[in-house]
């Protein structure tokens, strides 16, 4: 609403995957992307939740944050979590990141090059 048709983040993910950009507090300039992926079956309690594939999210920085002033940092969980097949791409302003898959949940963290 407050943003009118502009988003700082877009993505093609479901609604049950939820996705929060992060300024980190120790680390000036870095920042996390992180996604909760809540898909499950329909039955209660949450028995299974339901891996999402292929999505694409892209994040636009804020003014005078130049792309690609940032690298990729690392993933946490790294071993079972797609992230090690992500893609990620920096051109005016916004960083695309391709995703093969999220289980639970994936952290991006991305530092600034000095």
């Amino acid at each position: 609403y407050l943003l009118g048709t502009e988003r700082a983040i877009t993505t093609d993910a479901p609604e049950s995957v939820l996705i929060t950009r992060l300024e980190s507090a120790s680390a000036p300039g870095s920042w996390m992307l992180s996604l909760v992926n809540v898909t499950s079956s329909p039955t209660r309690p949450l028995r299974t939740i339901v891996p999402v594939h292929d999505i694409h999210v892209s994040v636009r920085l804020p003014e005078g944050r130049e792309t690609p002033a940032y690298r990729h940092a690392g993933a946490f969980p790294a071993a079972d979590s797609g992230a090690t097949g992500a893609v990620i791409e920096y051109a005016a302003g916004v960083v695309s990141i391709k995703i093969p898959l999220i289980a639970e949940f994936l952290s991006l963290r991305f530092d600034p090059v000095r």
